[in-house]
C-alpha cells in the first residue's frame, strides 16, 4: 500500500513538475491572446489589416505547438542522453506515458480555453450600450447570438483537431528512435494520411463509373487527419458546422484520436531502452509509410500518363533507396526486392479486381423507393438553363421515382455500351451522296468520286449531374454522371414540381434591391432598382407561373422567349410575371425582333444550320446551345445578304426559340455564339433562306 501510494504521489509530482515549463507557458499565453481575441477586436472593434495578419500568424504558431510540445516532452524516446535518467524514475511505463501525455495536453489547452473565454467576453461587451456609444454601428445580443454559437463550435472543432494532431505526433514518436526520424516522420505522416487516401482512391476508383471519387475523398479526409478537419472547418463556416453531419464528423475525429492514443500507448510500453538511436522502432509503421508513399507516387505517375515500365522503375528506385538508407547498407537486399514486389503486386491486383468487379458491384447499386428518404440532385435543369450549381432536395415520391428511373436508365446505357463497345454520346451521321454547287441556281449533281467514309461522328455535349441518395438506414451514397441530353430528358418533369421551383426561386432570390433582366438574344443586362418587398412579390409571381406551366409548353413554347429574370427565362404564358412588370412600369417592349436584327446587321453575325439525320434513326434533340458545340457545317450570311434578306431574317427571328426541345429535325439559326431553334412548322420558310445563302 505504501509503495502504491508513493508511486501515485510521484505521478502527481511528475505531472506538476512538467507543467512548470515557463518557456511554453509564455509562448502559449502570448500567441493565444494574439489569435482569437485579436481577431474579434479586428472584426467588431477596430479594423486593421496588420492586426489581422498578426492574428493569422499567431494562430499558425499555436497550431505548430501541438507538434512541438510532444517532441519536447517525449524527447527521451529519440535522445540517448536522456533515456537512462527517465527510466530511473519510480514510475511504471503506463504512468510515465500518461504523465508526459497529459502534462503536455494540459499545458497546451489551458491557454486555449482562456483564448475562447476572452473572445466570448469581447463579443458580449460589443453588445453593451457603453461600447455601442463609441462605435459607428450598434450590435445587439440578438444580432450576435448566431455568431456566439458559431464561435463555440469553431473552437470545439479546433480543439478536437489539435488534440488529433498532438496525439498523432505522440504516435509517431513512439515508433521512431532518433531525432531525424522523429521530426521528419511527424511532418510527413500528416501529409501521408490524406495523400494515401487520395492516391488509393484515385488509383482504384477514378475510372469507376458514376462513383464520385472526390466526394468519397472529402468525406474520409475530414476525420482521418488534422488537416482534413481544418479543411472541413474552413468550408463550413455556417450553420452546417453544427449540423448532424458536422457533429458526426467531430465525433469520428474524436474516436480516431482515442484510437491513435491507444496505439501510442501500446507502442510505448513495448519499446526497449536500447531502441533509442535506431531509425524506425516499429517496422509496421515504417512499411505503412513506404506502402503509402508507393501508392502516392503511383497515382502521381498515373496522373502524368507515365508509361508502366518507367513508373515501375522509378517506384523501385525510390523504394529501394529508402530501404538502403533505413537498413544502413545492402545487407539482405533481396528482402527489400521481395517487399517491393509484394507491395506492387497488391497495388496492381487491387486495381484489377476493382475494375473487373465494378467496385464489387457498388457501381450498379440502386435503392428501392420504399427505402428512400430523400434525394439531393445538383444539375442545371433539363434545359441547361442555370449556370450555377444549384442543389435541390426532393422528397416528393413522384420526383424520387423520376430520379430513380433516370438512374436506372444511365446504368442500363452503361451496361449496353460495355457490351457493344459503342459510345452512347456519339452519333453516326450518314455522309451526303450529293454535292451541291456553291451556286444555288445550279442543280445538284451526283458525285462520281468514292466517298472516304460512309458515316461521320458527332460527339454530343454531356451534362454533369450529381445525385445523393439519402437512404432510411443512414447509408447515403453519391453518384456523379456525365449524361447526354437523351438521358437528361428523364428528369424533365422535376423542373415543374412545386418543391423544385420553390427551392430554385429561393436560391435565385439573392439581389435585394435590384432586378436583373437579360436579353436572351444579345445578352445585354438591365438592372431595375426595386424595394425588397417588390422583388419578393416578383419572384412569387414567377413561381406561380412556373407551377402552372405544362410540360409541353415548357419544352416547346408556342411564342419565343425574349428575356430572363436572373437565370429564369420568362415565357409569354407567364401572365402573373408580365402583369407585375406592367403594374410596376417596367417596359419590356424593347425586346423585339427589329432590335435583334439591328445587332445582327452591325456585327454581321447570322447563319443557318440545316437539320441532320442520324444513322439507325437514333433520336437527336434539337435545342438552342452555344454554336461552337455543333459539328455540322453552317451557312453564314455576309453583310450584303443580311441587308438583302432583311424581311426573311426578321420573320425567322419572330419564331426563333431560345429554348425548344423536340426530336423532330429542325433548322437552327446562329446569332453570335448561340443557336436558336426554328420550330418544325416553319421549316419551309427557313429552308428557302438557307438555299439562298448558298
Amino acid at each position: 500500500m505504501t509503495q502504491t501510494a508513493s508511486i501515485t504521489s510521484f505521478f502527481g509530482i511528475s505531472l506538476k513538475e512538467k507543467l512548470k515549463n515557463k518557456r511554453f507557458w509564455t509562448i502559449l499565453i502570448i500567441t493565444n491572446l494574439l489569435s482569437g481575441p485579436l481577431f474579434v477586436l479586428n472584426s467588431y472593434y477596430i479594423e486593421s489589416r496588420s492586426s489581422l495578419w498578426i492574428s493569422i500568424l499567431a494562430s499558425i504558431v499555436v497550431g505548430a505547438l501541438a507538434f512541438v510540445i510532444p517532441l519536447n516532452f517525449f524527447d527521451y524516446l529519440y535522445q540517448k542522453t536522456k533515456i537512462d535518467d527517465v527510466l530511473k524514475l519510480p514510475l511504471t511505463r503506463r504512468e510515465l506515458f500518461f504523465s508526459d501525455y497529459l502534462s503536455g495536453l494540459i499545458l497546451y489547452f489551458i491557454p486555449m480555453l482562456g483564448q475562447f473565454i476572452i473572445s466570448v467576453i469581447l463579443l458580449l461587451l460589443r453588445t453593451t450600450k457603453f461600447v455601442n456609444h463609441f462605435m459607428r454601428h450598434s450590435v445587439t445580443i440578438d444580432g450576435i447570438h448566431s455568431v456566439l454559437r458559431l464561435v463555440f463550435f469553431t473552437y470545439l472543432f479546433i480543439i478536437i483537431g489539435l488534440i488529433f494532431l498532438y496525439t498523432l505526433t505522440v504516435l509517431v514518436l513512439s515508433c521512431v528512435g532518433n531525432t531525424f526520424e522523429a521530426i521528419t516522420a511527424s511532418l510527413y505522416v500528416n501529409l501521408l494520411i490524406p495523400g494515401v487516401i487520395y492516391s488509393v482512391g484515385y488509383l482504384l476508383l477514378n475510372h469507376s463509373f458514376g462513383i464520385s471519387f472526390h466526394t468519397i475523398f472529402e468525406k474520409l479526409i475530414n476525420f482521418t487527419s488534422p488537416g482534413g478537419l481544418l479543411i472541413y472547418l474552413a468550408n463550413h463556416q455556417n450553420s452546417s458546422l453544427y449540423s448532424a453531419t458536422g457533429l458526426w464528423t467531430l465525433f469520428l475525429t474524436f474516436l480516431m484520436s482515442l484510437g491513435i492514443l491507444w496505439l501510442s500507448y501500446r507502442n510505448f510500453i513495448r519499446r526497449k531502452a536500447e531502441s533509442v538511436g535506431t531509425g524506425f522502432v516499429n517496422r509496421i509503421f515504417y512499411y505503412f509509410i513506404m506502402t503509402s508513399l508507393t501508392f502516392l507516387l503511383a497515382a502521381f505517375f498515373y496522373h502524368l500518363n507515365i508509361n508502366f515500365i518507367t513508373s515501375l522503375s522509378l517506384l523501385a528506385f525510390i523504394f529501394l533507396t529508402f530501404e538502403v538508407i533505413t537498413n544502413r547498407g545492402f545487407q539482405k537486399f533481396y528482402r527489400s526486392i521481395v517487399r517491393f514486389t509484394i507491395i506492387s503486386a497488391i497495388a496492381g491486383c487491387s486495381i484489377l479486381v476493382i475494375n473487373k468487379t465494378e467496385v464489387f458491384g457498388i457501381v450498379f447499386r440502386t435503392t428501392d423507393i420504399a427505402n428512400m428518404k430523400s434525394i439531393t440532385i445538383r444539375y442545371h435543369g433539363v434545359l441547361d438553363t442555370y449556370t450555377n450549381d444549384y442543389s435541390v432536395t426532393l422528397k416528393d415520391p413522384e420526383n424520387i421515382k423520376t430520379v430513380l428511373a433516370f438512374h436506372q436508365r444511365v446504368l442500363d446505357d452503361y451496361k449496353e455500351s460495355k457490351k457493344t463497345k459503342v459510345d452512347t454520346n456519339m452519333l453516326m451521321v450518314p455522309v451526303p451522296t450529293t454535292l451541291e454547287s456553291k451556286n444555288s441556281e445550279l442543280p445538284t449533281t451526283e458525285t462520281t468520286e468514292a466517298l472516304p467514309n460512309e458515316y461521320y461522328n458527332i460527339y454530343l455535349p454531356t451534362y454533369n449531374i450529381e445525385i445523393t441518395f439519402h437512404v432510411k438506414n443512414g447509408f447515403d451514397y453519391t453518384r456523379t454522371y456525365d449524361v447526354n441530353f437523351n438521358q437528361k430528358m428523364f428528369l424533365a418533369s422535376i423542373d415543374l414540381s412545386d418543391e423544385y421551383i420553390d427551392q430554385l426561386i429561393e436560391q435565385q432570390y439573392s439581389y435585394k434591391n435590384t432586378v436583373t433582366i437579360t436579353d436572351v438574344f444579345d445578352f445585354t443586362i438591365r438592372h431595375y432598382p426595386m424595394r425588397e418587398e417588390k422583388i419578393k412579390e416578383l419572384y412569387q409571381c414567377l413561381a406561380k407561373d412556373m407551377k402552372n406551366l405544362t410540360l409541353e409548353d415548357y419544352l416547346t413554347p408556342s411564342i419565343p422567349t425574349r428575356f430572363k429574370i436572373g437565370e429564369i427565362p420568362v415565357l409569354e404564358s407567364y401572365t402573373e410575371t408580365l402583369a407585375f412588370f406592367a403594374n410596376n412600369y417596367v417596359n419590356m417592349n424593347t425586346f423585339n425582333s427589329e432590335t435583334i436584327y439591328n445587332r445582327i446587321l452591325i456585327e454581321s453575325s447570322f447563319g443557318i444550320i440545316a437539320p441532320i439525320k442520324t444513322a439507325n434513326n437514333n433520336q437527336l434533340y434539337s435545342y438552342g446551345y452555344p454554336s461552337y458545340f455543333y459539328s455540322e457545317s453552317p451557312r453564314y450570311a455576309n453583310s450584303e445578304q443580311i441587308e438583302r434578306f432583311k424581311e426573311d431574317i426578321i420573320n425567322l427571328l419572330e419564331h426563333a426559340q431560345y429554348q425548344y426541345i423536340t426530336t423532330t429535325p429542325c433548322y437552327r439559326i446562329i446569332i453570335g455564339k448561340w443557336t436558336y431553334v426554328i420550330p418544325p412548322e416553319y421549316s419551309d420558310k427557313v429552308a428557302e433562306l438557307y438555299n439562298k445563302l448558298w
